[in-house]
């Protein structure tokens, strides 16, 4: 310093830092201004010291209590985070045990004080029609055809003719699929006779194996 005896003094708490550093270079400057006589001794000064001195003891206790805080609050979140999983076990647990009691009885869940949920019954496969059934038509060159229920058919049934019924193999023609399990055919001819198939149709769009073809005569 070229000329101690024209100085003035530093600003102590500079910009950017935490609390804990201020703290911790106020904690030097008590503990040397302490020592230091003519502090102790000015009137102005004496005061203004004790009042720091409580104001950082203060701090420092405000700071130890955040920090003692904050890892009672860490350690009490991995406390409930255990507590929440131990929850979630218990309650599994506890309402596997009153399904397989209940056995589907929705009285005795709600009576357990669970709540009940109806469950869709299985969907069955998609199986192929059993029969195909025909008989004449009311018109000329029409034939009535008509099948049981196919197993899975949620989509409604495809249904194929082949009007050359000398070659089994086809080819057949795709009349327009629908729901109804009667469906009236009209052939080229009066007296004419045809292959008629039938497959079943799922609601994803899927197609079971067709039905035996079958023949069938028009009026």
């Amino acid at each position: 310093m070229s000329n101690p005896n024209n100085a003035t003094v530093r600003r102590t708490l500079q910009p950017g830092k935490t609390a804990a550093q201020w703290l911790s270079v106020l904690d030097g400057v008590v503990a040397t201004a302490e020592q230091c006589t003519e502090v102790q001794n000015d009137p102005l000064a004496k005061p203004a010291f004790l009042v720091l001195k409580q104001a950082v003891a203060t701090a420092q206790t405000g700071v130890d209590d955040r920090q003692k805080a904050l890892l009672a609050y860490i350690a009490s979140t991995k406390g409930l985070r255990d507590d929440i999983t131990a929850l979630r076990i218990a309650t599994y647990a506890f309402e596997a045990s009153v399904a397989a009691l209940a056995k589907g009885n929705a009285q005795l869940i709600a009576k357990s004080g669970l709540t009940a949920r109806v469950v869709k019954p299985p969907v069955a496969p998609l199986g192929k029609v059993s029969v195909v059934r025909t008989k004449l038509g009311k018109h000329p060159s029409e034939a009535i055809i008509s099948w049981p229920p196919g197993p899975g058919a949620t989509g409604g049934y495809a249904i194929e003719v082949n009007f050359t019924p000398q070659n089994p193999t086809g080819p057949y023609t795709a009349l327009t699929s629908g729901t109804s399990r009667r469906r009236t055919v009209k052939g080229p001819t009066p007296g004419c006779q045809f292959l008629v198939r039938v497959a079943s149709l799922g609601s994803g769009g899927t197609q079971s194996d067709w039905s035996d073809p079958v023949l069938a005569t028009a009026l």
